[in-house]
């Protein structure tokens, strides 16, 4: 990927994977579901060609590539039922975990960017759920 990505196109682009892996979620990852992702990826960066555009289409191809061994560490570490959540919920953990996990984020910023997201987006209360399960998270132990 060219270009360096500063932090406020991170930010921008953690909100759009939110949204299609939410997206992705609520129609089950099927073919239709796939073909509706590309085309709306398609629409909502058709004018751009920079490298937000390039970095979302990237990190959204491998955080899919990624969703079950993502859902696995998640069904190990969560206590209670982590399906009975709401959607938006499980997809903002996934999220989180995903980046400390996969692009290596630091665990501080992956849990103030998922509380910021959090109160934007999800389930009311539904952050400090949040910041107990991911500050409880070992990735140098391997529990993810």
């Amino acid at each position: 990927m060219s270009g360096k990505i500063d932090i406020k196109t991170k930010k921008n682009v953690r909100e759009i994977l939110l949204q299609h892996l939410y997206s992705h979620l609520f129609f089950g990852g099927d073919k239709a579901s796939r073909d509706s992702e590309a085309l709306l990826t398609d629409v909502f960066f058709a004018d751009m060609k920079d490298v937000k555009a390039e970095y979302f289409k990237v990190t959204y191809a491998d955080l899919i590539s990624h969703l079950s061994s993502v859902e696995e560490a998640i069904a190990r570490a969560y206590k209670g039922n982590f399906s009975e959540l709401n959607l938006i919920d499980r997809a903002l953990t996934i999220l989180c975990v995903y980046e400390m996990k996969f692009l290596r984020e630091d665990k501080k910023l992956v849990i103030s960017e998922g509380l910021r997201l959090s109160d934007k987006f999800a389930s009311p209360d539904f952050d400090k759920k949040l910041h107990a399960f991911l500050d409880g998270m070992d990735i140098a132990g391997g529990k993810i």
